[in-house]
């Protein structure tokens, strides 16, 4: 029997209170089908089915254990279930192959599922992975991350490399040379008219 639009709500809102916010990751069983299909922006090792997702929830966990997932909207129509939501937390342990820096991220994300009797049976994930590497002082790469570097340049077969701080300081210098020339040009044009408006005015006089 197919369900209605606020059991298939009640099914995913159980998969972020259960196996995202109280750490219960084997009620992934219960919530995904064993042959669902998961869409990711990002490669993943996690084995297929439930087995899969509950390893994604557990490791995300233990890198981020003081985790806290707020859920800011849920919608349905048909067989479709859609959820953003919004998560804070610590990174204290290792997480995609970089060591903890012990700083904290706000980031968010949308989550599509489509829910056949009772059961997630696919699964479409966008994450603000971007934002999260940021706060937690991960290296941003332009391309692939460089393999050799000398001294303080790339060599010229490696893809470019940039901290993302130093990027922003980066354009802020940019930007203020940018502006400078047009202040100086607004500077001097001050100056020669209020060298030739007297000159203007006292032409205007004679005769």
């Amino acid at each position: 029997m197919q369900m209605g639009l606020e059991e298939n709500k009640a099914v995913v809102q159980r998969f972020y209170d259960q196996v995202w916010n109280a750490g219960n990751v084997d009620i992934a069983a219960e919530v995904f089908a064993e042959d669902y299909v998961r869409h990711d922006l990002r490669p993943s090792e996690a084995p297929p089915g439930p087995a899969g997702q509950a390893k994604i929830a557990a490791d995300f966990r233990a890198a981020f254990p003081d985790l806290d997932m707020k859920l800011d909207l849920i919608l349905a129509e048909g067989d479709l279930v859609a959820a953003r939501w919004t998560t804070e937390g610590t990174n204290t342990g290792p997480w995609a192959g970089r060591p903890p820096t012990g700083r904290g991220a706000r980031f968010s994300g949308v989550n599509i599922f489509r829910v056949e009797h009772g059961r997630v049976v696919e699964l479409w994930n966008h994450r603000d992975d971007l934002s999260l590497m940021q706060q937690i002082g991960a290296e941003i790469y332009a391309g692939a991350a460089p393999s050799t570097m000398s001294g303080s340049r790339l060599s010229s077969t490696t893809p470019a490399v940039f901290d993302l701080q130093r990027l922003h300081g980066v354009h802020a210098q940019a930007t203020h040379r940018l502006r400078s020339p047009v202040r100086s040009m607004h500077d001097r044009s001050d100056h020669v008219s209020s060298r030739v408006a007297p000159r203007c005015r006292a032409g205007a006089r004679r005769p």
